[in-house]
Order: structure tokens, then C-alpha cells, then sequence
């Protein structure tokens, strides 16, 4: 078994069914994986959360789970599924969108916590 593939499935990924999923070729997986890990959607989702524009993090993020649920990257998917909820349901005025900021921030936390892992974990297999 691929090394990388070894890991992501260490860290949580079910990479038999995303295998799978590419009709069972292994090395074309792989290099999904590592597009996807160096995609340019991270900052901008990042961006659009810096400028409060939460339309368009939704797109972005769901996205990303769109992209992550193909690849069966589990931990990443649950991550970025639930920043996704918090976004779609965001009333923007008074108390609950208060509460919804605290779900969010918490989310987004977990959100950065598995990219910043995803991102570790492919880093040393680029080039």
C-alpha cells in the first residue's frame, strides 16, 4: 500500500472507498488527494470569512465537503459538513446569530485543526 494512502487512513480517511470510487486506481487517487490538499479554495474560503462574506463561504465551503466526500476524507468532511450547517442556517440579527457565531467559531476551529492535518499529511508527497 501507497505510503500516503497508508497515512490517510491512519488519520481517519476510508481511502478503500474512495479508491473504489476511481474505479480501484490507486495512483490516480493519490494524486486527487494531493490536488485537492493544495487546493487554492482554503484561503479563499479564508478570505471570504475575514471579510464577513458569508454567501460566499457557504459556496466555497460546500465545495470543499463536495470535493472531500468524493475523495471519502472522512475527518476533513465531517469538518468542513458542519461549518457548512452553520453558514446555510445563519440568521445574521440578535441572540442567534450570537450562538451561531460561537457553533461557528468552534466549528471552524475543527474545520482548521483537519485541513491544517490533511495539509501535513500530503505536504511531503508534492513533486
Amino acid at each position: 500500500m501507497d505510503k500516503l494512502i497508508e497515512e490517510l487512513k491512519n488519520w481517519g480517511a476510508d481511502t478503500d472507498a474512495g479508491i473504489q470510487r476511481v474505479m480501484n486506481d490507486e495512483e490516480f487517487y493519490r494524486m486527487l488527494v494531493l490536488k485537492f490538499a493544495d487546493s487554492p479554495e482554503f484561503e479563499t474560503l479564508e478570505a471570504a470569512l475575514d471579510r464577513g462574506d458569508r454567501k460566499a463561504a457557504f459556496g466555497i465551503a460546500h465545495s470543499l465537503k463536495g470535493a472531500s466526500a468524493n475523495l471519502s476524507l472522512t475527518p476533513f468532511y465531517r469538518a468542513v459538513a458542519a461549518v457548512v450547517e452553520d453558514l446555510r442556517k445563519y440568521s445574521g440579527v440578535g441572540r442567534e446569530a450570537a450562538e451561531e457565531d460561537t457553533e461557528l467559531e468552534l466549528h471552524l476551529q475543527q474545520y482548521r485543526m483537519e485541513r491544517d492535518l490533511l495539509m501535513s499529511l500530503t505536504r511531503k508527497y508534492v513533486g
